[in-house]
């Protein structure tokens, strides 16, 4: 038997130093707030930099976070 899939979700940040936006996976229960810092490797400035997560969406994660919500995948 297959396990149970785990919903998740795009979050977008982006570097405080360049404004490279980058795209990570989360759980839908380690959703962040607006405005969370997290610091990583940016690989256009070379070392590691704060990133702002929970700026706004664009209409393609979206579209995929609420078909996913729609469907029947966990069942």
């Amino acid at each position: 038997m297959m396990g149970k899939a785990v919903k998740m979700e795009t979050s977008k940040l982006i570097c405080e130093e360049c404004g490279t936006e980058m795209l990570i996976p989360r759980k839908r229960g380690q959703r962040r707030e607006k405005g969370h810092v997290k610091h990583m490797y940016c690989y256009k400035c070379k070392e590691t930099t704060a990133f702002i997560e929970g700026v706004a969406k664009d209409d393609t994660m979206q579209f995929w976070e609420d078909w996913q919500e729609k469907s029947d995948i966990d069942e």
